[in-house]
């Protein structure tokens, strides 16, 4: 974030697809303001209210872009559903969520922000031969803007979540000086450090989320430690199931259903 510390200790900032406002804690950490954020989905829009005292507008594809105030930086976790390698990676044909990016390149080119940092899956630059992040770079530079990306995860970090995700940045002046954070990851990184013991308002962990683990458990227990196991996801929505597997039912399982 030193392209943030650049600016000044008051620069301010939209927060587009906020979610549970990741950018928005990173930011105001930093000494910036947040003069707009956009959320479609109730219940994180409520809670987002709660947390740092801002309602975020709804539907951003709703939104008029004239009425956003001017910002120095802009955030977006834009949907990653679209170009997720645990869904129909349908891309810019996604007409619900894939198009997007659209609004963002809308309102970097009326509010021409100084920043534009995103965020995504990190199969985004891979998506459709990297065709996908192609057509990012060209719309960002026709925008006006020098695009870099780098894929970090918290574990680089020393943050026991293993997230890989791409990052975005875009910038109307170059990229002098900056460089992005340099991974230091941690050999002895455990969950358990983080986790309370016993915390009272804690979520119950269903029973066949516990089947799940314990059959996934005694798997790894029966893997030779000498056997490098595969790097692509393994599902386990047919975990359970009371029907015949086959490729045919498999493949008709969808993103949402995970």
């Amino acid at each position: 974030m030193g392209l943030v510390r650049d600016l000044n200790s008051g620069f301010t900032f939209v927060d587009l697809f906020a979610g549970l406002g990741g950018f928005h804690q990173a930011a105001t950490a930093l000494g910036g303001k947040c003069v707009f954020a956009s959320e479609i989905e109730d219940r994180l829009r409520d809670l987002y209210l709660k947390n740092f005292g801002i309602l975020p507008d709804g539907d951003i594809r709703a939104v008029d872009i004239r009425k956003i105030p001017a910002h120095d930086v802009l955030f977006a976790g834009f949907p990653c559903q679209p170009f997720s390698k645990a869904g129909k990676q349908m891309g810019w044909e996604d007409a619900a969520r894939g198009t997007l990016f659209g609004n963002i390149v809308a309102i970097a080119r009326m509010h021409k922000p100084k920043i534009i940092l995103m965020e995504n899956v990190a199969h985004f630059v891979r998506h459709d031969s990297g065709e996908t992040y192609l057509k990012v770079q060209v719309a960002l530079r026709s925008a006006g803007y020098e695009v870099t990306h780098k894929q970090l995860s918290p574990h680089n970090f020393s943050v026991p979540h293993i997230r890989e995700r791409i990052y975005l940045l875009a910038t109307r002046q170059p990229l002098l000086g900056f460089s992005w954070p340099k991974p230091h990851d941690s050999p002895n990184l455990d969950i358990a450090d983080v986790l309370d013991t016993n915390p009272v308002d804690a979520t119950k962990i269903s029973p066949r989320v516990r089947n799940c683990l314990a059959i996934w458990q005694e798997f790894l227990d029966i893997i030779p430690s000498e056997t490098k196991l595969p790097s692509f996801p393994l599902w386990s929505m047919g975990a359970f199931a009371n029907y015949p597997i086959s490729r045919k039912n498999l493949n008709s399982f969808s993103a949402e259903r995970l």
